[in-house]
C-alpha cells in the first residue's frame, strides 16, 4: 500500500503523492455579453405532449355504445415515451414523434380509476340476484343522470323532494340503483321517467287514494315509496327482504328489522279474498297490518330500486317469434330494457332520431304497462317494445295497431294507454335529450 501513490485536486490545490502544489492562472480574460438581438427563446415543447396523447380518436356507434365505451377508451391511453419534436426547415412547422410501449402491469393501457362505491353500499356479492345487468362504467351514468339538475328539468321541486325523502335522497337513490345493478343509461332514465308520475314528482311517500273499487289491493297495501310498490308486489318485496336478512353471509345493516318483516308477512291471509273485475275473478291483496306505511318509513327508495332492478316482473323471449310455443324468461325491468337496447339495430335508432321522435318511446311504453298494469299479453308487449316503425299508433289515450290480411289474428286492435301516459311520455322525452342531445 505504501508504494502506491495517489493524487487529488481540490479547489486550487493539487496534491500528488503527498506533495502539495498550488495552481495559479497565468491569463485572465473578459468576455463581452452577446447582443440581445441574437438571443432566441427555446419553445416549451412539453405543451405538445398532452395534445398528442389527447388526440387519440374515439369512435362510437350512436346507440349501441354508451358511456361505457368512452370510459374504456379514456382508460386505454398508452404509455408514450421518447417524444421528439423537430422543426421542418421548409414549412417552419413542428412535428412530433414518439414511441408507444406496453406497461408490464397491464395490457398496454393505464389503469383507469373506478369510482369508489358510495358509503353504506353492500358489496354486490352479498346479493343473490338471479339475473343482474351491470354496465362497466358503474357510477358514471348514475352521476350524470341522477342529479338535482335532471330532476329540475323534469319539473320536480327538489326542495319538496328532499323534504319528503330526506336531504340525502339523491345520493341514497344512486346508492340503491348501483346496488341493484341499474347503471345502463337507458334503464336509469326510464326508471327516472317512471318515478315522477308514480310519486307525484317526489312529493308523496304513500298513494293518495281512499277508494279501492275494482282494484286488487286495499288501504294497508296501497302504493308506497318512490315507485309506489303496491299489493302483491309489496308481498314479494317483504319475502325478498326476509330471504336476504336470513342468509348466513348477509351483511345487511337492517337485520334488526327481520322480526318486524316476518310479522307483516304473517298478516297476509290464506287464501286471499277475491273480487270480480271486468267479469273476471281476481285475488285481492290485503293485510291486517299497514304494510304500505312500513315500506314508506323504512324502504321508500330501496323498494323502488328492487322493483326495477331485481324483481322479475317481465317476460322476455330471445326470439319473439317463438312466443307461441315457449314460455320466455322471467327478468327484471332493468334487464328487459338492457336486452332490447343491446339487441337493437343502430340504424333503426338513428332513423328515429332523424325523424325527431323520442327514441325508444315504444320500449318505454312497454315498461309503463308493466308498472301500471297491462291489457296486452306479454308477448305483445315485447313486440311493442322492439318495434321501430309506425305499426303502433298512440292517439286519444289509446294504442292502436293493425295486423294485415293473411295474419292468423288479422284485424285492428285498440287498448288504453298506461295511466297518466302524457306525463310519463314528457319525462321520457326530456331525458332522451340528455342521452342523445
Amino acid at each position: 500500500m505504501a508504494k502506491k501513490s495517489s493524487s487529488f485536486h481540490m479547489g486550487d490545490e493539487f496534491n500528488g503523492s503527498g506533495k502539495k502544489t498550488y495552481l495559479r492562472a497565468t491569463q485572465h480574460n473578459k468576455y463581452k455579453l452577446l447582443p440581445q438581438e441574437n438571443v432566441r427563446l427555446t419553445p416549451d415543447y412539453k405543451q405538445c405532449v398532452p395534445k398528442v396523447i389527447g388526440a387519440l380518436p374515439l369512435i362510437m356507434a350512436a346507440v349501441k355504445a354508451s358511456a361505457n365505451s368512452m370510459l374504456k377508451a379514456v382508460g386505454a391511453i398508452p404509455d408514450v415515451s421518447q417524444v421528439i419534436i423537430t422543426r421542418d426547415k421548409r414549412t417552419g412547422k413542428y412535428q412530433t414523434s414518439f414511441a408507444v410501449r406496453k406497461i408490464q402491469l397491464t395490457t398496454g393501457a393505464y389503469l383507469h380509476k373506478i369510482p369508489k362505491p358510495y358509503k353504506d353500499i353492500l358489496p354486490i356479492k352479498d346479493f343473490a340476484h338471479k339475473s343482474i345487468y351491470r354496465s362497466d362504467d358503474d357510477f358514471s351514468d348514475l352521476d350524470r343522470y341522477v342529479s338535482e339538475e335532471i330532476f329540475e328539468k323534469m319539473g320536480w321541486n327538489v326542495e319538496i323532494f328532499k323534504k319528503t325523502y330526506g336531504d340525502d335522497v339523491i345520493d341514497k337513490l344512486k346508492e340503491y340503483m348501483y346496488q341493484y345493478g341499474i347503471t345502463n343509461s337507458h334503464s336509469i332514465c326510464m326508471l327516472l321517467a317512471t318515478l315522477g308520475t308514480e310519486s307525484g314528482d317526489g312529493s308523496a311517500l304513500l298513494e293518495n287514494r281512499s277508494t279501492f273499487d275494482k282494484l286488487t289491493y286495499r288501504e294497508n297495501t296501497k302504493g308506497a315509496g318512490l315507485m309506489q310498490v303496491t299489493g302483491f308486489d309489496q308481498k314479494e318485496f317483504l319475502e325478498y327482504l326476509e330471504n336476504e336478512m336470513m342468509r348466513p353471509d348477509s351483511k345487511r345493516e337492517d337485520k334488526y328489522l327481520l322480526t318486524k318483516v316476518q310479522e307483516y308477512l304473517e298478516g297476509y291471509p290464506d287464501p286471499f279474498p277475491t273480487v270480480i273485475i271486468n267479469g273476471k275473478e281476481k285475488k285481492v291483496c290485503v293485510n291486517s297490518k299497514d304494510v304500505a306505511g312500513f315500506i314508506a318509513e323504512y324502504y321508500p327508495l330501496e323498494s323502488a330500486a328492487w322493483y326495477w332492478g331485481t324483481y322479475e316482473k317481465c317476460t322476455y323471449w330471445e326470439d319473439i317469434n317463438t312466443s307461441e310455443s315457449t314460455n320466455g324468461e322471467s327478468i327484471s325491468l332493468n334487464q328487459y330494457v338492457c336486452n332490447i337496447v343491446e339487441n337493437s339495430d343502430a340504424n333503426d335508432v338513428d332513423s328515429m332520431i332523424l325523424k325527431q321522435e323520442p327514441p325508444w318511446e315504444n320500449l318505454f311504453l312497454a315498461t309503463q304497462y308493466y308498472v301500471n298494469g297491462s291489457p296486452w299479453k306479454r308477448s305483445r308487449l315485447q313486440k311493442i317494445a322492439e318495434c321501430m316503425d309506425d305499426t303502433y299508433v298512440l292517439t286519444n289515450g289509446k294504442l292502436t295497431f293493425t295486423l294485415p290480411q293473411g295474419d292468423p289474428k288479422q284485424g285492428t286492435y285498440t287498448e288504453r294507454l298506461p295511466n297518466n301516459w302524457g306525463e310519463r311520455a314528457e319525462d321520457w322525452e326530456q331525458l332522451t335529450y340528455e342521452i342523445y342531445g
